[in-house]
């Protein structure tokens, strides 16, 4: 009788949880064509399965999220958005070379706002003469990479008007253009044990300089704003800047100690 009464015991001491499965939302991308999912509230945080999906908010918007294929036929993965209400969206994306829906949209009711836009810093026209002005400056960082006869260089970090400006440089040493047509930053773990989800934060810039097509055996530089921020030894920033017509794709990490080095602009 006593064991009976501890097992009770024990049994009424323990927490009962509620359970619930969230569903994922099925929903398909291809590389050459962008697609937006609208949230109600404005958007948090990003984590992607897989770098083979390409993810961003939507430049001016806080509830924008854009989406795009990094590699044709990839295997399917999973896309995880929180939004500031704290309210989990979880979808199943896939590839598809011309999908039926490109847009999809949780905002209901009247009187909710479709796009909810950015509180603006600054305007066009500053941030356009500052990044001219990063431009001229002088390098002196050269962190770079190479992969298929193409080079993305870090030139150099300034500090301007409360901004972290990074200048970079493209050269195309092939003979064959290269048509940019999505850039991706976000902040990940330097490395990761084996059979865990990829971690990553994505970042939105607050200027980006327009980055045209970069002719056979030319160069092309281009600057980014961001909000300051830092990275943790832990991580470190990639730039992932992909052309989904040839499948180039140019990435290049940049380690927390390398942002530390960042100079002021006068």
């Amino acid at each position: 009788m006593k064991k009976l009464i501890l097992i009770l015991l024990v049994i009424s001491a323990r927490p009962c949880f509620s359970q619930s499965i969230i569903g994922c939302y099925p929903f398909t991308v291809t590389v050459n064509k962008t697609s937006n999912i609208v949230f109600p509230y404005a958007i948090k945080s990003v984590d992607r399965g897989s770098t083979d999906l390409l993810a961003q908010k939507a430049k001016g918007a806080e509830n924008i999220l854009q989406l795009k294929a990094a590699k044709e036929n990839f295997v399917a993965t999973t896309l995880s958005v929180i939004t500031s209400d704290g309210k989990l969206y979880a979808f199943l994306v896939s590839y598809e070379a011309e999908p039926k829906i490109f847009n999809l949209s949780f905002v209901k009711g009247e009187g909710k706002p479709f796009v909810m836009l950015s509180d603006e810093t600054e305007d066009a026209s500053t941030l356009a003469s500052n990044a001219d002005s990063i431009l001229s400056m002088p390098s002196f960082l050269y962190r770079r990479e190479k992969s298929m006869r193409m080079q993305l260089i870090l030139k150099s970090i300034y500090i301007k008007d409360d901004l972290l400006w990074f200048h970079f440089s493209i050269s195309n040493h092939s003979l064959i253009p290269f048509a940019p047509s999505y850039l991706h930053f976000f902040i990940r773990d330097r490395s990761k044990a084996k059979r865990t989800a990829i971690q990553q934060q994505e970042l939105t810039p607050t200027h980006i300089s327009k980055l045209s097509t970069i002719g056979g055996k030319r160069d092309e530089e281009f600057v980014c704003a961001f909000n300051l921020f830092t990275v943790p030894r832990s991580k470190k920033l990639m730039l992932q800047i992909n052309e989904p017509t040839s499948g180039r794709l140019l990435e290049l990490d940049i380690k927390s100690r390398t942002l530390l080095k960042a100079r002021t602009a006068k």
